[in-house]
């Protein structure tokens, strides 16, 4: 299934922005050059959430699973195009599934493991899933269970791939799959008589759904493979390496930022079911890992709380890699000066929007909290090969035209060999999303700034996280960097809640840490010591346990938004 147009195809095959090779293609390259390398790592604590005992898979030995379910795929009447449900945790079977679906090209449709009943049926029936790779535990649930009792309301759904579960007619049991010989021959001949071509759709990925139901976001193998230099390069990753990863790997974060990354380094990928402290710590000390990725809550907490490392060896660590919420210098500063690890900054997309502040592009520790390089705006080189074809813009929010002058905030459009062509299903969507040029609009606020003679983007907001009070832009990340430093604060989140006057007005959720108390007044206090406009100071408090995020961290505003007290 090839969704991209013929004429941006040609484009970026002749300007070599592409690769042209399957997600298929790079893992045999890994079998050939490194068969004994132990390249796959199990969560260490597999038994206490699935099925089955923690595994370390070879690539030679991982080339056999691919095989095994490849070949049962084809068995069961799947082939190029199917699209095939992946409903299972951070566990060895899911990176297995998706290889075995790159080598067939089917495509992949992950779910996440905290879906219910509701998200699989409207899901799976939207994309018309023709088969589910899940598990019959997961925690205290049976998701196999849960697949079968939808099944009759996904008409396409026929087979079940499952952990834990007896064969039947339309159901197989993923163990034994994994441990029995396969055919040979049906899957040489089907791979004679199969073009897989580099441009075709591997994954279905799903948007996060904060609003309305998820849009899916298709990408083909050549997008996957071009976004996943922004990890290679920004954080240096290689085969000497050892990568912990603990997103989920349903969408962006887990496959675009470890996945993928993984692949072309040949490097060892090691899993952690999302998410115990306990056992990441655990993980990094016995695997000595050098990188992994974490949201900046996380590492927030971490340096705030320095006995939970006191006993703990992390100086395998080079790099962390965090992202989707705004960092902060002294984050940033702190993990450098107290460990020596260095962080990069993502700013991404399921879509393909890309932006990297990584110790070679920016190596002040302040700058790069705050602000990314203009890929794809001004005629630096960079020299790094996720920025090759790229091109952003800045929109006015209000009259749509395009912005150059410096400290004014705009939505940031962007289009280049990272970028999907479109939601799938979705044109009147993708007719919104899309503009005249071509360009997407990732419904992100950045401004363009100038440091030392260099321009960069500054990250504002996102456009509907915007309190507007009174007619004033407030953005809600400015007031959360400025509470970061409060004794009393673990964490925070700003949002506005309606105003009969105003509009809008700013309400404060804050995480207390153990013991501690904090008021308004408080908190108006501090912020007042910041010398921020009055108009931005919260007129709510409401504390909480913690904060709502979703699988990738992201804090949940629309849930925060509907909790205010009025």
């Amino acid at each position: 299934m090839i969704l991209d147009k013929p004429n941006r195809i040609k484009e970026y095959n002749e300007k070599g922005y592409w690769e042209n090779i399957t997600v298929d293609d790079i893992f045999k390259k890994n079998v050939a050059k490194y068969p004994n390398f132990v390249a796959l790592v199990d969560p260490v604590n597999r038994a206490s959430f699935t099925i089955g005992e923690p595994q370390r898979w070879t690539f030679k030995e991982m080339d056999r699973k691919v095989n095994q379910l490849a070949t049962a795929f084809l068995d069961a009447g799947l082939g190029k195009d199917d699209i095939i449900g992946i409903f299972l945790p951070n566990i060895s079977e899911l990176v297995i599934s998706f290889l075995a679906i790159a080598r067939i090209g089917a495509i992949a449709n992950p779910y996440a493991p905290s879906l219910r009943e509701y998200e699989i049926t409207k899901m799976g029936s939207f994309t018309e899933i023709k088969a589910m790779v899940t598990t019959a535990k997961f925690k205290d649930r049976d998701l196999a269970a849960l697949v079968r009792s939808i099944k009759g309301d996904i008409p396409t759904l026929d087979f079940i791939f499952a952990i834990g579960i007896e064969d039947t007619e339309n159901e197989f049991a993923l163990e034994r799959i994994l441990t029995s010989s396969y055919d040979q021959e049906l899957l040489s001949v089907y791979q004679e008589d199969t073009v897989i071509d580099p441009n075709d759709i591997f994954t279905i990925c799903w948007t996060s759904g904060t609003t309305g139901m998820p849009k899916g976001v298709p990408r083909s193998h050549n997008l996957w493979s071009k976004v996943a230099h922004a990890s290679t390069e920004g954080a240096g990753i290689n085969h000497d390496y050892v990568f912990l990863c603990p997103f989920p790997i349903v969408n962006m974060g887990g496959i675009g930022g470890a996945m993928i990354p993984w692949l072309h380094t040949g490097c060892r990928f090691v899993l952690h079911q999302p998410f115990e402290l306990p056992v990441f710590l655990k993980q990094i000390v016995m695997e000595k890992v050098t990188y992994s990725i974490a949201p900046p809550a996380l590492l927030n907490i971490l340096l705030k709380n320095e006995a939970i490392l006191a006993n703990v060896d992390i100086s395998s660590l080079k790099v962390l890699g965090s992202g989707s919420a705004p960092l902060t210098p002294w984050m940033i500063k702190g993990w450098k000066e107290k460990h020596n690890i260095q962080v990069t900054n993502f700013f991404g997309s399921n879509e393909g929007f890309v932006l990297l502040g990584a110790p070679n592009s920016i190596p002040d520790l302040e700058k790069r909290a705050t602000l990314f390089p203009a890929f794809g705006a001004t005629d630096t080189n960079y020299d790094i090969q996720i920025t090759e074809g790229m091109q952003t813009k800045l929109v006015d929010l209000q009259t749509g035209a395009t912005i150059t002058d410096f400290n004014s905030p705009g939505e940031i459009c962007i289009k280049g060999p990272t970028v999907f062509t479109g939601y799938y299903k979705a044109p009147e969507a993708n007719a919104q999303v899309f503009d005249a040029e071509g360009y997407f609009k990732t419904g992100d606020v950045f401004e363009l700034v100038e440091d030392d003679g260099e321009k960069y983007y500054r990250f504002v907001e996102r456009c509907k996280d915007i309190i507007i009070r009174g007619g004033a832009n407030i953005a809600p990340a400015t007031i959360e960097a400025l509470l970061v430093d409060m004794p009393q604060i673990a964490e925070c989140a700003i949002v506005g809640y309606p105003d009969e006057d105003l509009g809008e007005r700013v309400a404060l959720f804050a995480v207390t840490k153990e013991g501690q108390e904090i008021t308004l007044e408080e908190v108006v206090v501090h912020l007042r010591t910041k010398k921020i406009a009055s108009y931005k100071l919260p007129e709510k408090l409401q504390t909480i346990g913690a904060l709502p995020r979703n699988p990738v961290g992201k804090i949940l505003r629309r849930v925060l938004r509907e909790q205010v007290t009025l």
